[in-house]
């Protein structure tokens, strides 16, 4: 018989980590079609399910950078 290729158990997310997944998809689409305020509410929804998100912290810096808030950007 053929050997099957190894694969990699992924754990199952959990519900709030697939929230926070739909979250973040649906706030770099606002981010991406230039909606930032829509964005930013969506990334900080993020942070409230999991709070020290980096993808979500990074890309509400970019957003404060884009409004020219340098000091929330930071």
């Amino acid at each position: 018989s053929k050997a099957k290729p190894a694969t990699i158990a992924t754990p199952k997310k959990t519900d709030e980590q697939q929230t926070a997944q739909q979250l973040h998809d649906a706030a770099l689409d606002s981010f991406a079609a230039g909606n930032l305020e829509a964005a930013k509410a969506g990334f900080e929804k993020v942070l409230v399910i999991s709070p020290g998100n980096a993808p979500a912290l990074i890309n509400l810096a970019l957003i404060a950078q884009r409004q020219r808030r340098y000091s929330a950007a930071e």
